[in-house]
């Protein structure tokens, strides 16, 4: 190794005083360090040391305890959940044990479905992640992708924790892929939070998103990482029981209990006990809608554009004169768009439609007065014919004469 080092300085053809003179320098400089700093604070430094070695070797056996113990609560949990079923009628009422179990099973439901979602969740991104540095070619995509991966189990701040030190990782080979990885990190992440996050977990919780950042920020300030971990489940479980006991208590009062009719309600009256809403005024005033003159005029147009569809859609249900006036507004409306859309291809095909339609409905028109003329005049052809059928029978033959006069009557 040191004929290596000597063959480099070789190389480098720098003076070999001025070798000396730098080695002696620093030789100085941490001779210095050692009296000064070190030396006295020695103490100081092997109890840290110490401490952070044995914080270590208690987590370490904390975590194998823990594990351990797991094991054999997962293998009795059927004897352990029917104990704790019978302590729990055992020591409360009936109505209040169902509602400590209705709660205990809830809890069982959003952290398994939050923690075993999110934990797939993670292992996908880890596994795209890596993948997708790969094939980029990006320095350290091992460590990039578990630290991606382990980072991505917290919500709404997983990701920017997990990108902050794989970008100055990537930073330190290569600062133009560390460029790259941002853009696949942010792109990685919209695609979790968008569509894969949803797939896999829902809405186990039931929370919006301003209750789970405020789950993440007091559960991180509170207890670290497992608070930002843990905190939206835990969050979600006290959002239960407050909504649930509210609920309760407004049945009880027989008062409105869904959120949304709240939005609504100004207050309550104390008398009667029915709610006094919003009027639309004050609606329109403080959601900034539309005014009452803007519905009124919404509401005309539509009913104008609708009675237009039903002209252009059903002309033979109009009188002649409306007809007319219809059929000459509709030409003047289609003289002046032709100026605009003669080559439109799309404009001579709704004309042809509209051609098409309005012929059809009028012979439909005339086809169904045929039919309703025919039907009255076939009634009086028999009535005519079974009086000649009486005549002839009695010996009485029908002039000539009236014979054409009722075919006449008859056309």
């Amino acid at each position: 190794m040191v004929e290596n080092i000597n063959e480099k300085f070789q190389k480098l053809n720098i003076p070999e005083d001025q070798i000396n003179k730098y080695m002696n320098n620093a030789y100085l400089k941490v001779q210095d360090m050692l009296n000064t700093k070190i030396m006295p604070n020695v103490d100081k430094i092997v109890v840290n040391i110490g401490s952070g070695v044995f914080s270590g070797l208690k987590f370490l056996y904390n975590f194998l305890i823990g594990i351990v113990a797991s094991i054999y609560v997962m293998a009795n949990k059927e004897y352990l959940a029917s104990r704790g079923k019978k302590i729990i009628y055992a020591v409360f009422k009936v109505k209040n044990a169902n509602t400590i179990l209705d709660g205990l099973s809830e809890m069982n439901r959003i952290f398994g479905q939050f923690i075993n979602g999110k934990i797939l969740d993670s292992l996908i991104i880890g596994m795209i992640m890596f993948i997708v540095s790969t094939i980029l070619n990006l320095p350290y995509a091992v460590l990039i992708s578990v630290i991606v991966g382990v980072t991505n189990v917290i919500p709404f701040f997983g990701p920017i924790i997990g990108a902050v030190p794989c970008f100055f990782i990537v930073l330190i080979a290569d600062p133009i892929k560390s460029l790259v990885l941002l853009i696949v990190i942010l792109v990685l992440q919209q695609f979790d939070g968008n569509i894969l996050g949803p797939k896999i977990i829902g809405d186990t919780t039931g929370l919006s998103s301003f209750w789970v950042l405020t789950a993440v920020i007091v559960g991180g300030g509170l207890f670290g990482f497992f608070g930002m971990l843990l905190g939206v489940p835990v969050f979600a479980c006290c959002y239960m029981y407050i909504n649930r006991t509210c609920t309760a208590k407004l049945q009880e009062k027989n008062l409105a209990f869904k959120t949304s009719e709240y939005e609504k309600i100004r207050r309550i009256d104390e008398e009667t006990g029915e709610p006094i809403y919003i009027t639309e005024e004050e609606e329109d005033i403080r959601f900034k809608k539309k005014t009452p003159e803007q519905k009124l005029a919404e509401r005309e147009n539509k009913r104008k554009l609708k009675q237009k569809q039903h002209m252009l859609q059903y002309p033979s249900d109009l009188p002649d004169d409306e007809y007319v006036k219809s059929g000459t507004a509709h030409a003047d409306d289609q003289s002046q768009d032709d100026d605009d859309s003669d080559d439109d291809p799309i404009s001579i095909f709704d004309k042809f439609m509209h051609v098409m339609k309005s012929v059809a409905s009028r012979a439909d028109a005339e086809k169904l007065a045929n039919n309703i003329v025919g039907s009255d005049a076939e009634p009086d052809k028999e009535a005519d014919s079974k009086d000649d059928a009486e005549e002839v029978g009695n010996g009485q033959a029908k002039p000539e004469s009236d014979k054409k006069i009722s075919g006449n009557q008859d056309k």
